[in-house]
């Protein structure tokens, strides 16, 4: 009887240690190296790119350069992801697999500036985001789940890197 309720106790324990939590780390790794991925990082998203208009259902935005620097997405090899949208840095990171793309640990301060609506838009929009389309290498679009709404950035030229 004794043997019966150990072999039921370890038995247990191995089911109980089989569910742990998933390590986010791998998982996220896992998810920015994926093979059909690699293209993608490397030959397309990494690098300057320059926010040309934002479309969020029905609103359509516009940016203009604020004191002569245009707002802009930077994607880095690392997986990390800066944002300059006119007043705050926004930054995170990035993660790819085919077409499809995430954000994650999206940070900004909190600084108050006279006008906000593209900061704010994008700040919204990006942990949305979940494809994107590269066309002919200088166009990039970043779309959310919701038709219509999506980031159109077109390739920093070598001098604003």
């Amino acid at each position: 009887m004794k043997k019966l309720i150990y072999c039921i106790c370890a038995a247990g324990l191995l089911v109980l240690g089989a569910c742990g939590t998933k390590n986010n780390d791998k998982a996220d790794e896992a998810y920015a190296t994926d093979e059909a991925c690699a293209k993608c990082t490397a030959a397309g998203i990494e690098g300057k790119w320059v926010i040309d208009e934002i479309l969020c259902g029905k609103q359509f935005v516009k940016p203009a350069a604020e004191n002569g620097e245009r707002m802009y997405i930077s994607f880095a090899a690392d997986s990390t992801v800066n944002c300059y949208a006119g007043c705050n840095a926004i930054g995170g990171a990035y993660f790819v697999a085919g077409d499809s793309i995430r954000f994650d640990y999206m940070m900004r301060p909190e600084m108050a500036c006279p006008d906000m609506e593209v900061e704010d838009t994008i700040s919204v929009m990006l942990p949305r985001v979940a494809t994107f389309a590269i066309e002919g290498d200088t166009l990039l679009k970043l779309n959310t789940a919701t038709p219509g709404e999506q980031i159109v950035l077109s390739r920093a030229a070598v001098t604003e890197e």
